[in-house]
């Protein structure tokens, strides 16, 4: 199955677009702490990353999810409408110098 939603770029759609995700993942018998911790946390970071620094926290953007589930896996893409970035330009968060940076 394949779907995509247009989100306002609002903080206060996350839950409900995650809660919404997490429904349709469960459809397909995803289930447990991997589903209800780790798929809820990420799409949430994932969709406020977008809201607030990819749209700048501009009400006048959208972000879009596209989402592909069937019994063995859930992709999405989340998409903003901002400038991007080039991620080799950024730290990486993983070295011991950067773990206790903010915005990593």
């Amino acid at each position: 199955m394949e779907f995509v939603l247009e989100l306002p770029s609002d903080l206060r759609v996350i839950e409900a677009a995650v809660t919404y995700l997490v429904g349709r993942c469960r459809a397909f018998s995803f289930s447990g702490s991997r589903l209800n911790l780790n798929f809820r946390v990420g799409v949430t970071e994932a969709l406020a990353n977008a809201v607030l620094y990819g749209n700048e926290g501009d009400a006048r953007r959208s972000v879009r999810v596209e989402v592909s589930i069937d019994s063995n896996r859930v992709e999405l893409c989340v998409v903003d409408q901002g400038s991007g970035f080039d991620p080799h330009g950024v730290p990486d968060p993983t070295q011991p110098e950067n773990l206790e940076r903010s915005g990593g």
